[in-house]
Formats: C-alpha cells, structure tokens, sequence
C-alpha cells in the first residue's frame, strides 16, 4: 500500500503498483509479453512507469476518452458489487459497535474487498467488456452513443427549479414565524401547517431547525457548491432566471374613469378602481427595476466566471506543462511514438523546472546585490553632503570677505568658490544581468565567469 499527502496517485505511486504487478504475473507470462489496460490518467504515462513497461516486456494500452463506463471492467462489474458489500459490512459493524472511521476503515473494506473482487467476478467484468474472451461485439454503437441534450432554456413561468424552492420554504417558515402565538403549542401546529417538514417541539429532532433542513436539501439540488465549503470552480452556475413579459401601462377602464358618478356608492367604485391602477403600474415598476437589477447581477456573475475560467486555465496550463497531450483516443503507450513524446514532455518540463530555479536563485542574488546598492548610494550621498557642507562653508567666508571689501571700496581677495563635483550616482541593479550571468556559468567558461562576477561587483561600488 502507498500514498501521498495530497490524497491523489502520483507517477512515484504508479511505478511502484507496476513493479508490484509485474513481480505478481511475471511467472505466469513465462517471459512472454504483457498486456495492461489502463486510462488515461497522467500517472499512466508518465516517464518512469513507461521506461519500466519498455524493460519489462508490458504492452500498456489505454481507454478511449469518456469510455471506462463501457470498457473497464471496474467500472461495469466489481464497482458496483463492491459499493453493496461495503454498504453492508458497515451496516454489521455500526450495528455491533462504533462508527465507522478511519481507525477502523481497514479492517471493514478488507471484508467488502474480499466479497466483491473474487476470481468469478473478475472473470466476469473481463468478459462484459469483451477482452476475455475477445468480442468486440459486446460493445454496441448504442452503448458509445453521445450523451442526448436534456437542458433548456425558456422564460416562459415554468415550474421553479428545485433550490429555487428550498429558499421559498426558507422565506415561508420566516413568514410563519412572524405570526408566531402567546401559545407555543399553537405556534408548533402553525408552523407544521405552514412548513410540513418542520420537527415537532419534542424530542431530539426538535434542535433541528427549518434552516438547517433547507440547508441539507440545498446540498442534493444543482445549486449545492452555495452550502459547500469547496471552492468555487467556473463550471458552476445558478438556475437560469425564468421570468415573464411585463405589459406596457395601459389604462383599460380609460373610459370608465372619464364618467361622473351619480351616486357615492359610483365615487366609491371609481376611487377604488384608480387606486387599483395606481397600485398596478407601481408593481410594474418595481418588477421592471427587479428585472433589470436581475440582469446587471447575471452580467456581473459571467464576468467573475470569465475571470474564475481564466485563472483555472492559467493554473491548468502551468501543470499541464512537461506532459503529453492525450488527444483522448485509444493508444500503445509504450509504442515508440508515444515514448519518444514522453522523453521530449519530460525533458520540456525537466527545463522549465530548471529555469524556474534559475530565476529563484537569480532573484536572490538580485537582493543581495540591492541590499549592497543601497548602502553604498547612502555612503555617496552623505559624502556628496559633506562636500558641499564644505563648500557652503567657503562661500560663506567668501561673501564675507566680499561685503567687507566692498564697504572698503576693495575687491575681494580671491574668486567665489567653485561647486566642487559629486560622486555619480551608481547603476541600479537589474535582474536581467543576473539571469544572463546564470545563463553564462551554465556554458562553463570559467574566466567569462570571473569576469561577469567582477563587472557586477563593480557596478555596485
């Protein structure tokens, strides 16, 4: 058994399972060739397990895309034995004892391992899918069949989708509650009234609130990443917002309204029937601003998905790098082509690691060499201020003698005081000059080496 921290296989993972699988059946294959059916799983192919297949005499093939449901025998047969029996030595254990957790997991799976992965079944799964005994036949074109469009997308007022319905059930035990009774007993008959699913006020359910019950029936809809403390990937979406046409305002009793009533009972009807219109065009209003408000919040979510796409796209094509590009169709992996792509993605991926840590080594130096500038700019500049302390000093005592020979009607003695010159300010370090030196010691010239060391210890000095 193996793992890694991160909970995922890895190509480490995978050689190791190779050399556990290929010391299990090299003496059955008796020297002859090998043949493993795998995925397309990145692990799969990954250089290691590759360049042990190619030494060892094992032919790996792998699934089309899309296609393990119909083709891997784990999939078609063992998976769904092996789910029943490990529903059932569970049901056993928590019966006789604790929960399950992951003291005992082992223990519990061994048990459902055994049941399910039996010699039979294993016959079986590899005959479902027509690899032992070879019978193509036994994969239909209706099996590989495209899976139908059942989406769509209307306005029209539709039944509500189902998370949809969960927040009116939220909203309708709200509601319920604002009505709530001096009687408690009474206010529990109202709410199981209102809201069927609310507990009774006994027992332990009776800590179960209606919000919490909505929250669990928010995690079995399409909506439920909301109630999920997974991140948010750009693939999800919110139900498509079913909305229906707003009329234009148009007054229908226009005619009615421009009478004169002839009684007060005709006044009260007509004030009534105004007040109704009124009422009528500022619900209009407010659907309108509703809707509207609906569509700048629907513009604002697809650009944050665009921006969620774009940074997952990012991040997938930093890890896809240095791997080979699975077009998805079913191939050898240990065929030379794909061998020889392997070799080139790895040796694609071996550099960018390489250069990576060229750029980190060389980003350090660069601080170093920034640390070293910016002591040496402060000793320049505080000499620079001596000077010309100095130099103020001696005009000073210039102008003095200048204002006392004038007033003697004298010239002075000598010339006013030149500003004497200042250190230059030294050239800034660039991290460019450090990634060009990595890139110099890596061709080996040993005195080109020595000399790009010295002009960059003199452009700090």
């Amino acid at each position: 058994m193996g793992y890694q921290k991160k909970g995922y296989t890895s190509g480490k993972i995978g050689v190791a399972w190779l050399w556990d699988w290929d010391k299990l059946t090299k003496q059955k294959a008796n020297k002859r060739y090998c043949l493993l059916i795998v995925d397309g799983h990145s692990s799969h192919y990954t250089m290691g397990l590759l360049d042990y297949a190619h030494k060892n005499q094992i032919i790996m093939l792998c699934y089309p895309s899309h296609s393990t449901h119909v083709y891997q025998g784990l999939d078609v047969v063992i998976f769904s034995v092996l789910k029943r029996a490990w529903s059932d030595e569970c049901d056993k254990f928590e019966k006789s004892g604790p929960a399950v957790s992951k003291i005992n997991f082992l223990s519990i799976y061994t048990r459902a391992h055994t049941r399910a992965f039996t010699k039979a079944n294993i016959l079986a799964a590899f005959a479902k899918t027509g690899i032992v005994p070879f019978n193509p036949d036994m994969v239909t074109e209706e099996m590989m069949a495209p899976s139908l469009e059942t989406s769509i997308s209307s306005l029209l007022p539709l039944a509500l989708a189902s998370p949809v319905w969960e927040v009116v059930d939220l909203i309708s035990h709200h509601q319920a509650r604002k009505c709530k009774q001096e009687d408690d007993h009474g206010y529990q008959e109202e709410l199981r009234q209102t809201c069927p699913w609310t507990p009774a006020a006994s027992g332990p359910e009776a800590t179960y609130t209606p919000v919490q019950q909505g929250l669990n029936a928010l995690e079995s809809t399409l909506v439920s990443f909301l109630v999920s403390n997974s991140p948010l990937a750009s693939t999800l979406h919110l139900p498509a917002l079913q909305t229906t046409e707003i009329s234009p305002h148009i007054c229908h009793n226009e005619a009615l309204l421009s009478l004169e009533p002839a009684t007060d009972h005709e006044q009260e009807l007509m004030t009534a029937l105004q007040q109704s219109h009124q009422v009528i065009a500022l619900q209009k209003d407010i659907m309108i601003g509703m809707q509207a408000q609906t569509v700048l919040h629907s513009m604002y979510v697809e650009d944050m998905r665009g921006q969620l796409q774009g940074k997952e796209e990012k991040k997938k094509k930093g890890a896809q790098i240095g791997r080979i590009n699975m077009d998805g169709r079913a191939k050898v992996l240990t065929q030379n082509e794909v061998f020889e792509a392997v070799q080139e993605s790895q040796a694609v991926h071996d550099a960018a690691k390489e250069a990576s840590s060229k750029r980190k080594d060389a980003k350090v130096r660069y601080s170093e060499a920034m640390e070293v500038w910016k002591v040496r700019e402060m000793d320049r500049k505080e000499r620079n201020g001596e000077v010309k302390a100095r130099w103020a000093k001696e005009v000073e005592k210039w102008e003095a003698k200048r204002d006392s020979a004038r007033s003697g009607q004298r010239k002075p003695g000598w010339n006013k005081p030149k500003m004497p010159s200042m250190e230059r300010a030294l050239p800034k370090p660039k991290v460019s000059n450090f990634v060009e030196d990595s890139e110099e010691e890596e061709e080996g010239d040993e005195e080109e080496e020595g000399d790009g060391e010295k002009g960059k210890i003199s452009d700090c000095s």
